[in-house]
């Protein structure tokens, strides 16, 4: 971890390192946004299922009775 003091100067090789570090941090966090999207989604359809078979067992359970 590379710790900037006041009045340090950064150096080229060192400020590109940086650079190129937090490149991969934006690019992983974009792919866990993709990844977020698609889980929502998912989901969003399982908890549509799922009330779409109790209604269906609701209207089940009074045509029996």
């Amino acid at each position: 971890m590379v710790s900037i003091e006041k009045g340090e100067v950064v150096t080229v090789e060192t400020e590109n390192l940086m650079l190129e570090i937090l490149k991969k941090i934006q690019a992983d966090i974009s792919s866990i946004k993709f990844d977020m999207v698609d889980l929502k989604h998912r989901v969003s359809m399982i908890e549509r299922n799922t009330a779409d078979i109790a209604t269906s067992y609701a209207g089940q359970s009074l045509r029996i009775e």
